[in-house]
């Protein structure tokens, strides 16, 4: 995606766009309900309360994480919403990138040193 949005003819390839979109769509949504359903619900039973607390600290989190990655799947749904409004789209698809690069940043320095231990 961040290629696309790089490329000089960027906003012309708004179908090479969208078809990416829907990957990582599908991707993003797929790891945060697993993560949601299985992965915290698991960790806050964990028998050390360092792990307990990190994992029932990011859940809580997940739901904001939730919100702002429908409403922004939602608003890019179709190509000619890009094209209308290509700069927006590139702005807002870099800052929704750079949440979750900062999410999975935030659950390896908070998970992982109480996990390793």
């Amino acid at each position: 995606m961040t290629t696309l949005l790089r490329a000089q003819d960027a906003a012309s390839r708004t179908f090479d766009i969208r078809v990416a979109l829907n990957d990582l769509s599908s991707k993003v949504s797929d790891h945060l309900i697993l993560e949601d359903r299985v992965l915290y619900p698991k960790l806050r039973e964990h028998r050390d309360e360092r792990v307990r607390a990190a994992a029932a600290e990011l859940q809580d989190e997940l739901n904001g994480l939730h919100t702002v990655c429908d409403h922004y799947f939602k608003a890019w749904s179709n190509v000619t919403s890009i094209a209308a409004r290509f700069p927006t789209f590139r702005a807002e698809t870099r800052a929704v990138l750079a949440r979750l690069e900062e999410r999975m940043k935030r659950e390896d320095e908070t998970l992982g040193p109480v996990l390793e231990q």
